[in-house]
């Protein structure tokens, strides 16, 4: 099922799709397969022919449903990771420092469907980014935590879950 759709000034159109198949069409996403749930991005040009088919891929659950265009032919998704069957981010989020239960996260990819850049927010609670706008400053998110350390200590917790609003500037 396709979870996000964007668009952008030349009519390339952005998908993302939030999937445990990894046959048929799905065989076909570039690093696709790697865990229990990933999530497909998918570039078509404006006349519908696929222009480039990504996976965000790890041993765990990668759900970014959440895409914007960039206004420069690429895009940003977000949406939460999940670490199960190791303590670490591996696959598309190796490197990408892990807090907690779920993480929030956003990925910038480029025109050509190569990431520029991976962006966690994060506590040692769950943390869900539920949807993304570009702005003029950046990108603009918004979700939910349960958390009151880390990126989210500055707030706290009022709750047990709270809303937050951040914002993301351009490079990440």
């Amino acid at each position: 099922s396709v979870d996000g759709v964007a668009t952008d000034g030349d009519g390339n159109i952005f998908i993302t799709s939030v999937t445990g198949a990894y046959t048929g069409d799905y065989a076909q996403v570039e690093g696709i397969g790697m865990g229990y749930l990933d999530t497909a991005v998918i570039k078509y040009s404006s006349s519908g022919e696929k222009l480039w088919a990504k996976a965000v891929s790890g041993s765990g659950r990668e759900s970014l449903g959440s895409v914007v265009a960039d206004g420069k032919g690429g895009c940003v998704v977000a949406g939460h990771y999940e670490l199960i069957t190791t303590t670490v981010p591996d696959g598309t989020l190796d490197g990408v420092h892990n807090c907690g239960e779920t993480d929030a996260v956003a990925i910038r990819f480029n025109s050509d469907g190569s990431i520029r850049w991976i962006r966690s927010i994060g506590g040692i609670s769950g943390d869900v980014i539920t949807d993304i706008a570009a702005t003029e400053y950046g990108y603009a998110v918004v979700g939910y935590t349960s958390s009151s350390n880390r990126d989210f200590a500055s707030m706290g917790n009022r709750g047990a879950t709270d809303s937050f609003v951040a914002l993301i500037p351009p490079e990440g």
